[in-house]
């Protein structure tokens, strides 16, 4: 019997520790100008990463100039890639890649500038300086990533395209609603000013309902908001406030204040 439990335990830690191994991975890079196809190349080789992407429908040959030393994937799938017209999406075991037409559409190459050839052009003081990448990589021509997702190949189906837009579609989604829940509340009760339900954050979470005993702080109001002596609002209120002493708002107030003191509106 205790051989069965723990080989059950043993499965379940082999499980967690796959399905977050690669967000958990620690990368270093520095790229200095590398094509896009030769940096997937080396991050699939090095780190085992795997990537889900339309090599028609992505620039390969677009240069990117990014560095990172042992930070997670996500954090550096975001260094990677920002400022450029490639967005990603880390999701369970890939990181789907697919372009912004928006941005690539902008996406244009300078025309070099003319080298003067006159000997008063310091022409060493106008060189570009380069810093070698760590560790190094040369620039080859990419070949077949060995042991990679399952959808990378030449040209992609357009349902294929689709899955994969629907997949980030659904991925942002996701953070949304996280955002969301992070900075919204059915109800908090406090004592004072961050001695309460929602601690340090509660001027960054908006509640619907709120009962201070003393005194309380939130972000905004949605709804219905008691204090024993003051109640204090970063931005809005909506509904209805009552304070033994104070109502403070610093935005706007759409409904009914009431208080014994004062009530103290920054906005309309």
């Amino acid at each position: 019997m205790n051989a069965k439990i723990t080989y059950l335990l043993l499965l379940c830690w082999l499980l967690v520790f796959e399905a977050n191994g690669q967000t958990a991975t620690r990368i270093s890079y520095a790229y200095e100008g590398i094509p896009l196809e030769a940096v997937i190349t080396d991050l699939q080789e090095r780190y085992d990463l795997r990537f889900t992407y339309s090599p028609s429908r992505l620039p390969m040959d677009m240069p990117l100039y990014a560095k990172a030393d042992k930070v997670e994937v996500p954090v550096a799938m975001e260094t990677l890639f920002s400022n450029t017209p490639v967005k990603h999406a880390v999701i369970s075991q890939q990181i789907v890649l697919r372009s912004d037409q928006g941005a690539l559409s902008q996406l244009a190459k300078k025309p070099p500038l003319p080298r003067q050839t006159t000997p008063l052009y310091q022409e060493a003081r106008h060189q570009r300086i380069v810093v070698p990448a760590t560790p190094s990589l040369a620039v080859k021509t990419p070949t077949q990533l060995q042991g990679g997702d399952r959808w990378l190949k030449t040209k992609l189906e357009e349902e294929e395209l689709a899955r994969i837009a629907q997949a980030m579609e659904e991925h942002d989604r996701q953070l949304a609603l996280e955002a969301y829940d992070a900075t919204h509340r059915l109800a908090q009760i406090s004592i004072l000013p961050y001695l309460g339900t929602n601690t340090y954050r509660s001027d960054e979470v908006t509640n619907n309902i709120s009962l201070n005993i003393f005194w309380g702080t939130s972000r905004a109001i949605n709804g219905f908001e008691l204090g024993g002596v003051a109640n204090s609002v970063v931005q809005d209120m909506s509904g209805f406030q009552m304070a033994g002493v104070l109502n403070q708002v610093g935005g706007n107030v759409t409904g009914t204040q009431v208080a014994g003191g004062m009530n103290y509106t920054q906005g309309r």
